[in-house]
C-alpha cells in the first residue's frame, strides 16, 4: 500500500470514529440543575464541585450560566457530594447523590445570604428525574448485583427482575429473558458502550464476571437510536474501575451431590434388602476474585477481575427402563453404549480494564475481556419427551476476546447536538 493510500484509509478510519461516537450509548450520568437564592432570583456565577470515590479524582466543577443553570456530564455511576459556593451566601452541600447510568440527577440549589464563613449541609438522596427522554427504563444497582443470590452467577438473569421481562420456561440455556413477548434472542446487549451481540443465537456473546459489573439499566420500550438494533429491549451495562482506594474481594462457591438426595422415587411396597439409589455426581466449583486501585492517583488506575469454573456431573439414567437391546449397544452405530460419559464444564472469564483522566475534560478507557467455555458429554434430547442415549453426547468450545478502547469528552455547548459516551 502506498503511503497516500495508506493516508486516506487513516483518514477515513478517524472519520468513521468521530461520526460513530454520537451514537455511542451512554455508559456515564450527568448532574444539572439551576442555583437561585431564597427569593427565587437565579444566580449566575456560582462554584458548583462534585466530589466522590467513583469520579476518580479530587473533584469536577462547573459555573453556573446567565441563567443560573449548571451541567456536570460524564459521571461515572455512583454516589457523590455536591457543594455550591458564591460570595455572599452561604455555601451549601448536599451528600449521598446518586448517578446511575445514561441518565441526569436534577439538583438544584436554593443558597440563603450569610457571611462567606458559614455553610449548609444537607444530607438527603436527590431523585433521578430526566424529563428529556420518553423511554421506559429501570437500572439495576451495584447494590443489586453484589446482594441478590444467582444461581451460575450470571447477571443477566436480573434482566428477569425488570417490569414486562420474564424468563422463557422452554429455554433452559443461552439467551432465556424475552421482554414484552419478544424473543429473547431480540434483546441487545452493550457493554461499555460496544456491542455484545451473539449474531447467531442472540443474547450477549461474552460472559463478564458478576464482580466486574458496576450496574446496568434494561430499557424495555422507546429507547433512541443510539441504541437501535434490537426488538425485545436494550440491556446498556457499564463496568467497574478503579479509584484512588486500593481494593479488591475474592470468592468460592461448591456445590456438591453429598448435599443431595436422588429424585428416584421408591418402590411401593419396599423389597426386603432395598438400596436406595445414590444421588447423581455434581461437583460444581466456581471461584475467582477482584482488584482494583490507583497507578497514578487522580490520573490513572486500573481494575481486574476473574472467575474460574470447574463442574463434573455424573450420569443420571434410570437404566431399568432402558430396553436391554440398547444397553447392550444394538441400537448404537459403533456397537457399545458407555453409560459412563458424564457432562464437563470447565470455564472461564476475565476482565482487565485501565482509566486515565487525561485533563480536566476528558477520560480514555481501555478494556479487554476473555471467556471461554469448554463443555463435554452434553446429552440433550432432540424432541421433549425422548431419551437421548450418552452416543448422542457433544463436545461444545465458546471461546470469545474483546477489546474496548474509548474516548469520552463534554459537549463544546450547551444543549448538546449530540451525545457523549
Amino acid at each position: 500500500m502506498s503511503l497516500r493510500s495508506a493516508r486516506h484509509v487513516i483518514f477515513l478510519a478517524v472519520v468513521i470514529l468521530c461520526s460513530a461516537s454520537a451514537a455511542f450509548a451512554q455508559v456515564t450520568g450527568s448532574i444539572a440543575g439551576v442555583v437561585r437564592d431564597t427569593s427565587g432570583a437565579v444566580l449566575p456565577g456560582a462554584t458548583v464541585t462534585v466530589r466522590g470515590a467513583a469520579l476518580r479524582r479530587e473533584s469536577v466543577t462547573a459555573v453556573a450560566s446567565a441563567d443560573g443553570a449548571y451541567r456536570i456530564p460524564l459521571v461515572p455511576p455512583g454516589t457523590y457530594e455536591v457543594t455550591v459556593e458564591l460570595s455572599g451566601f452561604s455555601a451549601q452541600t448536599r451528600r449521598n447523590i446518586e448517578v446511575v447510568i445514561n441518565q441526569q440527577t436534577t439538583l438544584d440549589f436554593a443558597l440563603p445570604v450569610a457571611g462567606v464563613t458559614e455553610s449548609v449541609q444537607v444530607s438527603a438522596d436527590s431523585p433521578v428525574v430526566d424529563v428529556a427522554r420518553s423511554d421506559v427504563t429501570t437500572t439495576v444497582s451495584q447494590r443489586t448485583i453484589d446482594a441478590l443470590p444467582l444461581n451460575g452467577r450470571n447477571f443477566t438473569d436480573l434482566i428477569a427482575l425488570v417490569p414486562g421481562a420474564k424468563p422463557d420456561p422452554n429455554l433452559t440455556s443461552g439467551p432465556n429473558i424475552e421482554i414484552f413477548g419478544e424473543r429473547a434472542g431480540a434483546v441487545s446487549y452493550l457493554v461499555d458502550g460496544a456491542e455484545n451481540n451473539d449474531p447467531v443465537s442472540g443474547g450477549a456473546l461474552l460472559r463478564f464476571t458478576q464482580d466486574s459489573i458496576k450496574e446496568f439499566e434494561v430499557i424495555t420500550t422507546g429507547y433512541e437510536a443510539e441504541f437501535g438494533r434490537a426488538q425485545g429491549g436494550v440491556a446498556n451495562i457499564v463496568t467497574r474501575s478503579g479509584n484512588n482506594n486500593l481494593d479488591g474481594r475474592a470468592f468460592w462457591f461448591a456445590r456438591n451431590n453429598h448435599f443431595d438426595t436422588s429424585n428416584i422415587p421408591k418402590p411401593d411396597p419396599v423389597p426386603p434388602n432395598y438400596v436406595a439409589p445414590e444421588a447423581p455426581k455434581l461437583e460444581r466449583y466456581q471461584w475467582g476474585g477482584t482488584l482494583g486501585g490507583p497507578i497514578v492517583k487522580d490520573r490513572a488506575f486500573f481494575f481486574g477481575s476473574f472467575e474460574k469454573l470447574n463442574e463434573t456431573r455424573g450420569v443420571n439414567f434410570d437404566q431399568s427402563k432402558i430396553p436391554s437391546f440398547v444397553l447392550s449397544g444394538v441400537a448404537t452405530p459403533s456397537g457399545v453404549e458407555d453409560f459412563s460419559i458424564a457432562p464437563k464444564n470447565d470455564g472461564f472469564t476475565g476482565l482487565l480494564k485501565f482509566d486515565g483522566n487525561l485533563n480536566q475534560n476528558n477520560r480514555l478507557t481501555a478494556s479487554l475481556n476473555r471467556s471461554t467455555l469448554d463443555a463435554t458429554g452434553l446429552i440433550s434430547s432432540p424432541v421433549a419427551g425422548t431419551l437421548a442415549l450418552p452416543s448422542a453426547a457433544a463436545t461444545r468450545t465458546l471461546p470469545a476476546t474483546s477489546g474496548i478502547v474509548g474516548e469520552c469528552a463534554p459537549c463544546p455547548e450547551w444543549p448538546c447536538p449530540w451525545q457523549p459516551c
